[in-house]
């Protein structure tokens, strides 16, 4: 059930923080959360691996988007815990996949054509009761 798209949030996730702690060193990340976000430009690039991103801070969060590909990571709240997602990350996240993240999605569930913020939310749900994810501060985590 699902295992490609959960191998995808496994590599989101880990692209999130990855991205998160480019803007800042661990240890002010850590120390300051969210609130490390004042002092940065409101817009800017960085480099994860040998990607640039461009980013764009907006509200108590930040938009990340891959020039080459589009592909787009959007934290807009728990800043400071880059292991959470939540149903507007992935939908932001599949939906700049275009027509392969929609795939991986509508496979995970087993029906095609339900809009795509419905279609993630059910697969939420269908992994928090096979306990693939927990919930946690309105968010979810990936389990061991």
């Amino acid at each position: 059930m699902g295992t490609d798209a959960l191998t995808e949030v496994a590599e989101y996730v880990a692209l999130q923080k990855q991205l998160l702690l480019s803007l800042a060193p661990s240890a002010e990340f850590d120390s300051q959360g969210d609130a490390y976000l004042t002092s940065l430009a409101r817009t800017g690039d960085v480099v994860v691996g040998t990607d640039s991103w461009s980013y764009k801070l907006h509200g108590a969060g930040v938009l990340f988007q891959h020039g080459a590909t589009g592909r787009q990571v959007d934290v807009h709240r728990h800043l400071a815990r880059p292991d959470l997602f939540d149903a507007w990350r992935l939908r932001t996240y599949f939906g700049s996949l275009g027509g392969r993240g929609v795939k991986l999605v509508e496979h995970a569930i087993g029906s095609k054509g339900q809009p795509l913020d419905k279609a993630i939310e059910l697969l939420l749900q269908r992994w928090l009761a096979a306990g693939k994810i927990t919930e946690e501060e309105g968010s979810y985590r990936l389990t061991s």
